[in-house]
C-alpha cells in the first residue's frame, strides 16, 4: 500500500513536473522553471505549522541533534562530487570525485560507531544488508546520470524542444509508477521472488532500446 500510494505521488509528479518545467524553460527561461518547486515547499510548511502540535521543545531531543552531523559529511561529499562539473582539467575533476566518495565514506564509517546511528548500521558492508544499499544507491545514481544526458540527447538528436523532453520524461515517470501499483497489490505476494529477477531484467531492456534508439536515431525505441 505505501509503495501504491508512493507511486500515485511520482505519477501526479512526473506528469505536472516535467510538463511545467519544460513549458516554462522554452518561455521564460530556465532559471524560471527552477522556481516551479517553490509553491510546493510553501504548501508544506504551512500544512505541518497546522499540523504539528503546539509543544515546547524537547530539551533531549534537540540534545540527539549532534549526531547528524555524519549527514553533513555525506552532504559535503555530495557536494564535492557535483564540483566537477563546473570545472575543467581531467586530473582535478578525477581527485574531486575520489575525495568526495572518500568523504561519503568516512561520513558512514564514523556514523556506524555511534550508539545511535542516523543510517543503518550495516550500510555498504559485504553482508546482505549492505549490498542491499549498494544495489538502492547504485540504481539512484545510475538513473540521475543518465537522466540528463538522455533529456540533452534528445533535444540535440531530433531537435524536440524543452516541452517535447519534458513529455518524454513523463513516460518515464508513468511507466514506473504504472508497475509499481499493480505489483504492490497483495494478489501478486506469491510473486515476488520473481519480481526480483524480472524487475534487473525489464531495466535492462529498456536501457538496451534507450541505447538503440540513440544509436539508430529511432524516438520510437526510446519512448
Amino acid at each position: 500500500a505505501v509503495f501504491a500510494a508512493e507511486a500515485v505521488v511520482w505519477a501526479a509528479a512526473g506528469v505536472l513536473g516535467p510538463l511545467a518545467g519544460g513549458t516554462l524553460t522554452e518561455w521564460l527561461g530556465w532559471r524560471v522553471s527552477m522556481l516551479t518547486a517553490l509553491p510546493v515547499l510553501l504548501v508544506f510548511v504551512t500544512c505541518c505549522l497546522r499540523v504539528l502540535p503546539d509543544e515546547p521543545p524537547d530539551r533531549a531531543a534537540l540534545g540527539g541533534l549532534g549526531r547528524l552531523w555524519p549527514v553533513a559529511i555525506s552532504l559535503t561529499g555530495a557536494a564535492i562530487i557535483s564540483a566537477p562539473a563546473l570545472l575543467t582539467g581531467a586530473a582535478l575533476q578525477l581527485g574531486l570525485l575520489l575525495a568526495g566518495v572518500g568523504f561519503l565514506v568516512l561520513a558512514f564509517r564514523l556514523d556506524s560507531r555511534q550508539s545511535n546511528p542516523v543510517f543503518p548500521r550495516r550500510s555498504f558492508r559485504g553482508d546482505r544488508m549492505g549490498l542491499g544499499m549498494w544495489v538502492m544507491a547504485l540504481i539512484s545514481f545510475a538513473h540521475y546520470l543518465a537522466q540528463p544526458f538522455t533529456a540533452l540527447g534528445l533535444q540535440e538528436m531530433f531537435g524536440l524542444t524543452a516541452t517535447w523532453v519534458g513529455i518524454g520524461s513523463v513516460t518515464l515517470a508513468l511507466s514506473w509508477s504504472v508497475v509499481a501499483i499493480v505489483t504492490s497489490h497483495n494478489r501478486f505476494d506469491r510473486w515476488r521472488p520473481g519480481f526480483a529477477m524480472i524487475g534487473p531484467l525489464g531495466q535492462a531492456a529498456g536501457a538496451g532500446l534507450m541505447a538503440a534508439g540513440m544509436g539508430f536515431g529511432n524516438l520510437a525505441l526510446i519512448i
